[in-house]
């Protein structure tokens, strides 16, 4: 793994509670992170469909607009950014069919503290760069449409690897 990868990605931490979004920044920030922070999550949504983030880490319970119908607005229009739902109330755990269906990638309970916030963090953004190589090596190799016509009008119907 490339060593910036932490100080390269864009972390965006939406939350209803302002000293919990300034808390997480800080510790983040320690870490080396770029973090950007929302307390309205439809103000998030809005700087979400002109920016790429790496990592979403996003308040369960908000006032507003609830972590569930957020993430459904941001798979709207975003499929890519991995998102790991965060809440204070240890006994309202998201269901795990909605963390499935959401494409969700993790859950994280706020109360567990700043070494697990920073584990869990780290992991998402690994997921992320990962997923962006595996991209670029998806895009490197498709092969042009032209040269699968050439292909089949030289007979070769099927392409096989061995």
């Amino acid at each position: 793994m490339e060593e910036n990868m932490y100080k390269e990605a864009r972390v965006l931490v939406v939350d209803d509670i302002e000293e919990v979004l300034s808390a997480t920044k800080s510790t983040l920030k320690f870490e080396g992170m770029n973090v950007i922070t929302y307390s309205n999550p439809k103000e998030a949504l809005e700087f979400l469909k002109n920016n790429k983030i790496d990592v979403l880490l996003l308040d369960f319970f908000m006032p507003e607009m609830n972590g569930d119908k957020f993430i459904e607005e941001l798979r709207r229009f975003n499929n890519e950014t991995v998102i790991i739902l965060r809440t204070g109330y240890s006994d309202k755990v998201p269901p795990m069919e909605m963390l499935d269906s959401l494409n969700i990638q993790g859950y994280i309970d706020k109360l567990k503290g700043d070494d697990e916030l920073v584990l869990m963090t780290k992991s998402a953004i690994k997921t992320s760069y990962l997923y962006k190589k595996l991209l670029e090596q998806k895009n490197e190799i498709t092969i042009p449409a032209a040269d699968l016509e050439q292909a089949n009008l030289m007979g070769f119907d099927r392409l096989e690897l061995h």
